[in-house]
């Protein structure tokens, strides 16, 4: 906990800092003025050696390296989205959501196709062919169980009741 404290007040400190410096001082290629430096310079704190810290879990997962693929391609069907950071397919009848990859040209086919639908962050049904690797953490930040790499777009559509049944 106080290492936590300490970061947070160091965050607020060079924050105000940053304040002080973009208020009084508009270009970065001129140096700052005495003034404001000694300003700076008196309202800093002392340094201290750093506290020692052990950690003692992972926050986030680590991705995992290069994905493994095995057996031969297959059909999936399920939804998709896409947007800022996210290419996610989440097959039917599965809680697992996988990082989409693969061949340029089906990927570039499945993003026209889905920006056709005047789809932003909302998911459409697909159908696709492609390889499935192992379970790991794939994609942005390592959040995806599996990654599906595409090598056929088969259907997009919008989504129906009847879909994943």
């Amino acid at each position: 906990m106080n290492v936590q404290r300490l970061l947070l007040t160091g965050l607020s400190l060079i924050l105000v800092l940053t304040s002080c410096i973009n208020i009084y001082h508009e270009s970065p290629w001129e140096p700052v003025p005495t003034s404001v430096a000694a300003t700076l310079t008196a309202i800093a704190p002392q340094s201290s050696p750093a506290p020692k810290v052990t950690p003692t879990r992972t926050l986030l997962p680590m991705p995992s390296p290069s994905p493994t693929f095995s057996g031969p391609p297959k059909e999936y069907e399920g939804s998709f989205t896409y947007g800022f950071e996210v290419i996610a397919f989440k097959p039917c009848n599965s809680d697992e959501v996988w990082w989409l990859n693969g061949d340029i040209p089906p990927l570039k086919e499945l993003r026209t196709q889905y920006e056709a639908l005047n789809k932003r962050m909302q998911p459409v049904h697909v159908k696709l062919r492609g390889l499935v690797s192992e379970r790991g953490f794939y994609g942005h930040m390592g959040s995806y169980q599996r990654e599906f790499y595409l090598q056929a777009v088969l259907d997009v559509r919008d989504i129906q009741a009847d879909d994943c049944r």
